[in-house]
Formats: C-alpha cells, sequence, structure tokens
C-alpha cells in the first residue's frame, strides 16, 4: 500500500488534493489528510472522501505548524 499525506491550512486546495489522489494509478493506495486550520470543516471534508476509497481525514489545532 502506498500512502499519500497531504497537510494543509487551505481550503481552496482541497479539491485539487483529492483530484491529485484520484489520478494516481496504483490500485492499494490511501490518502490521509491533515487539516491545519481550526476553522475548516472537518465533516465536509469528510463527507467529500465517502466518495473514495481508504480516505482518511485529521485536524490538528492551528497553532501546530504543518511540519509537526
Amino acid at each position: 500500500m502506498v500512502s499519500f499525506i497531504a497537510c494543509t491550512i487551505r481550503d481552496l486546495m482541497m479539491d485539487n488534493i483529492f483530484n491529485n489522489f484520484n489520478r494516481q494509478l496504483i490500485e492499494d493506495k490511501e490518502l490521509i489528510i491533515v487539516l491545519n486550520k481550526d476553522d475548516m470543516n472537518k465533516k465536509t471534508r469528510e463527507e467529500k472522501a465517502q466518495n473514495f476509497r481508504n480516505v482518511f481525514i485529521y485536524q490538528v489545532p492551528q497553532e501546530k505548524t504543518l511540519g509537526e
């Protein structure tokens, strides 16, 4: 299995993250998205993630850096 991990603070990039994951030809894959901004709506992202297989959404407080 190949894991793709995307940490983001930008709502505008979410469609791009999902589209890039969907374009990968690897069948055994997962996408882990870490939302790093308090006002990003995790539930909305989880609803979109249901359209894909093996997509997981996490949220961390924005006082954490993207690298942490």
